[in-house]
């Protein structure tokens, strides 16, 4: 009976001792949405990023000839954000802005201040831009939009709310197969292209599919939200629409139009909303044979960033 009590004295205090590492650790962790922000608040990123690796599961297409390398360091501040905090431009989005691939991310181009979150989707960025949008003053709010998954994110956020207990969200987390199944393509120069699965099938659902999505209307309101602020603030809103990888070559591979950029095309339109559209200018170069992107990744690699840097110097 002793060892008993001894053995569940040690179960309590043990779990009891996880629960609070994994709470200390939750500014790492992969979803800490709305409630917990900044949750990337002075976290130190160090990563090597490499065509060689793969962020989802295996990549079983052939490597990329002269595949390229890039050593990450850089330190989020205490808004979670990059740059210049105090810059009158401000970039909101996903990791294409936050971006912990790439030393140089593609709103340094401007001089603009990166606000971006891991996974965040329209009311993670409504929240950011409330939280620390206007500590400084700004002359312009840029709202990246990645038709990824903002709109699926924005659906997800709605409901979500952070989880008290963070252990079984933890075990549940290390037990689930989080492998993307990849499927391989080659450019107009020969190089293998390699696509998620789950991007192929995102990409070719229809505009009434995402009309009648739960995050669309979310999505509208966020958008709306974060447009009416910046004006009472003084600042232009501008909605930047970042196709995905498997857009980029859509028109080679012969996938049709993008039902989403015609959706926030129509929708910015409608609301008066500056919008620029970066799908052009990323298929012209992917067209050439340019990569912009990571072999075995989604977002974009040193030069995709360089590029739509200098597209968007341009704009402005």
């Amino acid at each position: 009976m002793k060892y008993i009590k001894i053995i569940g004295v040690w179960l309590v205090l043990s779990t009891a001792g996880l629960e609070l590492l994994l709470h200390l650790a939750a500014p790492y962790g992969p979803h800490q949405l709305v409630g917990r922000l900044p949750y990337q608040a002075g976290v130190h990123v160090v990563n090597v990023m490499s065509d060689t690796r793969s962020i989802f599961g295996p990549n079983p297409c052939n490597p990329v000839s002269n595949p390229l390398t890039e050593r990450v360091d850089f330190t989020f501040d205490h808004n979670g954000g990059r740059g210049n905090a105090s810059a009158p431009i401000l970039v909101l989005g996903d990791s294409f802005v936050a971006d912990g691939g790439s030393n140089t991310p593609f709103w340094a181009s401007i001089d603009a201040y990166g606000l971006g979150q891991n996974g965040a989707g329209p009311l993670t960025e409504l929240a950011l831009l409330k939280k620390a949008g206007f500590n400084e003053p700004r002359k312009a709010i840029i709202v990246a939009f990645f038709a990824g998954n903002d709109i699926s994110n924005a659906a997800y956020e709605q409901t979500h709310r952070p989880p008290r207990f963070l252990l079984p969200v933890a075990i549940r987390w290390v037990v689930t197969n989080h492998d993307i199944p990849m499927v391989c393509y080659t450019d107009v120069q020969g190089q293998p292209v390699a696509l998620y699965q789950t991007e192929i099938d995102s990409y070719r659902h229809s505009r009434a599919y995402w009309e009648q999505h739960a995050g669309w209307t979310v999505t509208q309101d966020a958008i709306r939200s974060m447009r009416d602020l910046s004006l009472a603030h003084g600042a232009l809103f501008i909605l930047l629409y970042i196709p995905t990888k498997t857009s980029a070559y859509a028109p080679m591979l012969g996938f049709g139009e993008d039902a989403q950029r015609g959706l926030l095309e129509d929708f910015a339109r409608r609301e008066n909303i500056a919008f620029w559209d970066l799908t052009e200018v990323i298929r012209t170069e992917t067209a050439r044979g340019t990569r912009l992107y990571w072999h075995g990744d989604l977002h974009w690699n040193p030069v995709g960033h360089t590029i739509i840097g200098e597209w968007l110097k341009g704009a402005f």
